[in-house]
């Protein structure tokens, strides 16, 4: 559901009450049940009572703990006019960005609990070891790889303390995840005493109606202009990330890549284009 696929939904189509095997089948109903996956999830010890499959809250408020609760629905998707699509597309979109701001939440309650927990056994803090324990229980639960949820896990843990603004914009639906990773990585380096009033301009910016990508670059040069003092600071510490990765690709070939200062980079891709000019000029259909 997110950009690294989290948070999944179950989909189905489903026939209706009354609606004998064999007869037509009536518009699709894809429904997801929030609180009985997450009953279900954690099984009878979860510390969530049984919660109600269909139907509102009760007038009393509801009888079950905080946390996933209710069900959402979508029904006859095959027949949407193209007004009626746009419409539900949007809808869900929001939904999306509603649901990373609450993970992002829950990661980051997460590492708390950890960090109590290693309290607890070994009497000091430990941030990193936290970080490390948790981002590698995430990683299991979320089934991704674990630089994944790490990189998931030190985003929530700026969206709840330095970046509660963006996180808002996240869940109100005004932010995609794309302009919220720029937020929090053009606020690197920012002094403290002016990180909120940069994430407002920022912020400010995102609402105009920019892409992510666009946003990106008018974000750096805001940064760049407000703090030219970051720029080298920024270079190295980029510089220091430099790496050379290989990764097996299918039918006996491989891709090479690698992290390089710009200008190094441009040397190294102008002689290989021209070697490759070279060889397509040799007969070589691969070359160039």
């Amino acid at each position: 559901m997110d950009q690294n696929g989290s948070f999944r939904r179950g989909t189905g189509d489903c026939v209706g009450a009354g609606q004998a095997a064999g007869q037509a089948a009536g518009p699709s109903l894809s429904v997801f049940e929030a609180s009985r996956r997450v009953a279900d999830a954690g099984s009878d010890q979860d510390g969530f009572p049984p919660a109600p499959a269909h139907g509102p809250a009760p007038a009393h408020g509801p009888a079950y703990r905080d946390g996933l609760t209710g069900s959402l629905v979508l029904q006859g998707a095959e027949a949407l006019t193209q007004d009626e699509a746009s419409v539900v597309l949007s809808r869900l979109d929001a939904l999306v960005r509603w649901a990373q701001a609450q993970q992002a939440k829950v990661l980051h309650r997460m590492e708390i609990l950890f960090r109590d927990e290693l309290l607890e056994d070994v009497g000091r803090e430990d941030p990193a070891l936290t970080f490390s324990l948790a981002a590698e229980e995430a990683a299991a639960i979320l089934r991704v790889p674990t630089n994944t949820a790490k990189m998931l896990m030190s985003d929530a843990g700026q969206l709840c303390s330095t970046h509660t603004g963006t996180l808002a914009g996240l869940e109100a639906g005004t932010l995609s995840y794309g302009h919220v990773q720029t937020v929090l990585d053009q606020s690197q380096n920012v002094p403290e005493a002016d990180l909120a009033g940069f994430e407002k301009d920022l912020l400010a910016v995102a609402a105009a109606g920019l892409t992510p990508s666009q946003f990106r670059v008018k974000a750096q040069r805001m940064r760049e202009k407000a703090y030219p003092e970051t720029i080298s600071v920024r270079h190295k510490t980029a510089f220091e990330r430099r790496r050379v990765c290989l990764a097996p690709d299918e039918d006996g070939m491989s891709w090479l890549s690698t992290l390089l200062p710009a200008a190094r980079a441009q040397l190294i891709y102008t002689q290989l284009t021209t070697a490759a000019r070279g060889e397509q000029a040799a007969g070589d259909p691969a070359g160039g």
